[in-house]
């Protein structure tokens, strides 16, 4: 990872600075985060959980936070940051003091993909914030965090489901697709297997998830 150098803004705020880039205003960068949430207004009004991609130094995250607070939002934000020293720079010089705002590390896609509270945070389609300087630094990272697809193999979800189910999974074959399973037990005249319920409404989650991450997308990456 470049290293991380922090530049004194005019107005006294810390800015880091990454390969030469500034990832917020050096003049002001209070006042750029606060133009951050006008020009994303249709975004964040009448919504009350959000994806921001990008941490920056959290100044337009601060001023989602006081505009949220200012209408009585009871909002949650999930920061999604692929530098991880940048994180931990933050964490020591001016962490977020609520537990409504949390930092993951996008380190490994698939990892953040399989973590069940996060797939639960995308059902509910949260509204997706860009910080534009943030999003140009790790393009193929948010890339690839946007356009991810779900495994259509059924073994792949072993680890996410509850412990009794695990074996179940982990002994279908590699080639089993889920749409090839779930096929298989809709042909059955009557379900006896409650397992087999288990499947056709897992099947529609892992869809439907899929369908909400999409829906959330940035078309134009």
């Amino acid at each position: 990872m470049p290293e991380i150098v922090l530049k004194e803004a005019r107005t006294g705020h810390d800015v880091p600075v990454i390969d030469g880039v500034y990832l917020h205003s050096i003049y002001n960068p209070v006042k750029e985060a606060e133009a951050f949430v006008t020009t994303n207004m249709s975004l964040i009004d009448n919504r009350h959980q959000f994806i921001v991609l990008g941490l920056g130094f959290g100044f337009h995250v601060d001023q989602l936070i006081k505009y949220l607070v200012s209408k009585k939002v009871d909002y949650q934000i999930i920061i999604i940051e692929p530098n991880l020293e940048l994180i931990k720079l933050f964490n020591q010089k001016r962490p977020f003091l609520n537990n409504k705002t949390v930092i993951k590390h996008l380190g490994d896609v698939n990892k953040l993909y399989s973590e069940q509270t996060f797939l639960n945070y995308l059902y509910d389609k949260p509204s997706v914030l860009v910080h534009d300087v943030s999003l140009n630094l790790n393009l193929e990272m948010f890339k690839q965090f946007l356009k991810y697809k779900h495994s259509s193999y059924v073994r792949d979800y072993a680890s996410i489901v509850h412990p009794e189910l695990q074996k179940d999974l982990l002994k279908i074959t590699d080639e089993s697709s889920i749409d090839d399973f779930t096929k298989s037990i809709s042909r059955l005249k009557t379900l006896t297997d409650k397992k087999d319920l288990f499947f056709l409404a897992f099947h529609m989650l892992t869809v439907e998830v899929g369908e909400a991450k999409n829906e959330n997308s940035n078309p134009g990456l």
